[in-house]
């Protein structure tokens, strides 16, 4: 390298760099390799919080950052923090407070006497199971998802890289979804969209309700009711069920048209007198007009 303030460019070469020193200076390198997996999460590292904490260890400006490194700008603080000179400042002072320690004891110390995060269990919870699994920053010069966020001086190339990359690794994924960075994304997500509100509001935007009047559904519930009901599937289906409630309804009605011809034919039978009845009848009303007593007189009469 040209100079020891040069950035580092190779994410292997700064690998290495750290753990020799480290060593030299009696620390344990896996142990600080686990603290940078958690705060600059890759080699080389990007700007973190909003712009004031730089490289592996993410120095911040007003705490471990030097004030002479920060007074000459943030870009400035980026290149140092990534070189053997801002690697060997941080290596120095992890050593005052790590030294002769291994595994999570070294880890302990340097994140809470050194890192001083907003929740220093849940780092050094998540340094040592990095630790556990001989883990560290990831190796790449391409930025991904979650540098892309704590970047925020990043220039149109590594925006697009950052949204195209996925994690390296599953310790990147869960580093990035418990930091204050996802918080941040979160956040500035929600007020997006509560700026898009009230600009739309502050433009008269048509709401929910005259929108669906104008499409002819009444009301929300209408609108999402005719939304579902123009879809394939659901037409179709609405379609089949319509054919065989016809088909049932015509069902109905001509059994019910078969009832009523059935029940009159059967009542005409039932009304209908055979004729060998009908002759029985006029025979004995015959026999009753013989036997009458107007009958019975005139035979007597005739007897006279």
């Amino acid at each position: 390298m040209a100079s020891a303030t040069d950035e580092f460019t190779s994410g292997a070469d700064e690998r290495s760099y750290i753990v020799s020193h480290a060593q030299q200076l009696g620390l344990d390198p896996r142990a600080v390799l686990a603290v940078a997996a958690t705060e600059g999460v890759t080699l080389p590292s990007h700007i973190g919080d909003s712009g004031t904490s730089f490289g592996p260890f993410q120095l911040h400006a007003g705490g471990a950052l030097p004030p002479d490194v920060w007074s000459k700008g943030a870009s400035y603080a980026q290149q140092w923090a990534n070189s053997p000179a801002g690697i060997d400042y941080a290596l120095g002072r992890i050593q005052t407070v790590a030294q002769g320690l291994q595994g999570q004891g070294a880890i302990s110390n340097i994140v809470s006497k050194f890192e001083r995060p907003a929740d220093p269990a849940a780092e050094i919870s998540r340094a040592t199971s990095i630790y556990n699994e001989n883990g560290g920053p990831s190796i790449s010069s391409d930025q991904t998802i979650a540098d892309f966020w704590g970047n925020r001086t990043s220039t149109a190339s590594q925006v697009a890289s950052g949204l195209t990359k996925p994690f390296k690794s599953i310790e990147e994924a869960f580093t990035f979804l418990t930091s204050w960075r996802f918080v941040e994304v979160v956040g500035g997500f929600f007020l997006l969209l509560l700026g898009l509100y009230l600009l739309g509001r502050q433009l008269g935007a048509p709401s929910v309700s005259s929108a669906s009047n104008a499409l002819g559904f009444g009301t929300p519930a209408g609108a999402a009711r005719g939304a579902v009901e123009k879809l394939p599937g659901v037409e179709a289906r609405q379609n089949m069920r319509e054919y065989r409630t016809g088909q049932r309804q015509g069902r109905l009605a001509a059994s019910r048209a078969e009832g009523r011809k059935t029940g009159s034919a059967s009542i005409s039978k039932q009304r209908r007198v055979p004729d060998s009845n009908v002759r029985s009848i006029s025979s004995a009303r015959r026999g009753v007009s013989s036997s009458s007593p107007r009958g019975v007189y005139s035979a007597r009469g005739q007897g006279r």
